[in-house]
This record gives C-alpha cells, sequence and structure tokens, in this order.
C-alpha cells in the first residue's frame, strides 16, 4: 500500500510517498511559497502519479488542544488547521482515502535529521517539514487500519 503523509503548512508543505509494509520512501518533497489551490494540485498529481491508496493529512488542532512541543501562535496553529482541512477535503474529493493524523509525542515528527535519514535510509537532503510528512504518512496507516 502507498501512502501520501501530508505537513501542511502556510508557508512549506512537506509531504512524502511511503510504501508499506516495506517501510520505503518513493518520493519526497516540499512545496514552499504556493496558494492552497497549487499545493492541492501538486500533492493530487503526485497522489496519482505513484498509485497513492491513502492520504494522511496532519491536523494541528483537531481537538482543540496545543501541543505543548509547538512553538507558534495560536493563529498559524488555526490557519495551518484550516489549510489541512482544505487539502484533505480536497483529495477527498477526487476521490482518495484520507485520514487525519493528530500529533502524538514519540511518534518521530522532529526526529533529528541523522537519525532519521538511517530510519528511512535516505542518503539526500530533505526539509523537516518533509520528513516529518514521512513519519506522518506511518501514523495515517495506523490510523487507518
Amino acid at each position: 500500500m502507498r501512502v501520501l503523509g501530508v505537513d501542511p503548512g502556510c508557508k512549506h508543505t512537506g509531504w512524502a510517498i511511503v510504501d508499506l509494509p516495506a517501510r520505503s520512501l518513493v518520493a519526497i518533497g516540499t512545496i514552499r511559497n504556493k496558494g492552497v489551490d497549487a499545493t492541492q494540485d501538486e500533492l493530487g498529481a503526485r497522489a496519482e502519479e505513484h498509485g497513492v491508496e491513502l492520504v494522511a493529512v496532519q491536523v494541528p488542532a483537531i481537538s482543540g488542544r496545543r501541543a505543548p512541543q509547538w512553538n507558534k501562535s495560536a493563529m498559524s496553529i488555526v490557519k495551518n488547521a484550516g489549510l489541512a482541512c482544505d487539502i484533505r477535503g480536497w483529495l477527498r474529493g477526487r476521490g482518495f482515502r484520507t485520514v487525519a493524523v493528530e500529533p502524538k509525542a514519540r511518534c518521530g515528527l522532529k526526529m533529528d535529521a541523522k537519525l532519521w535519514a538511517k530510519y528511512w535510509n535516505h542518503d539526500k537532503r530533505c526539509s523537516e517539514d518533509a520528513r516529518d510528512a514521512a513519519q506522518i504518512a506511518l501514523m495515517g496507516a495506523e490510523n487507518a487500519r
């Protein structure tokens, strides 16, 4: 099964496509400084290109709580949550099965770059947002069971 993980952000949206159960990265990247429509179009194109079966989107404020480790304003969290809902709804409308992922402690988000590279056997550079998206894909697959 191929899972697209999405870490939405107002300026940078990380994405990663993971093949399970092999836990291998198929593709990974960051969409920078694009509007919602362009971001959704690019994510949809990547998902179709790689035969994605599930899309996992991080929704930071889904329960109204703010994770203590986040150093973001409440407004930033609300904007990201709105963007996450827009992306998830748009992809669902395109026929993709989607799942919302709420951040959890000790799930690999914000993992050290070198440790992450070893975990995923990935030797190329990528943004923290893209690394988080790979972890979100794993969490989404677990949530979808």
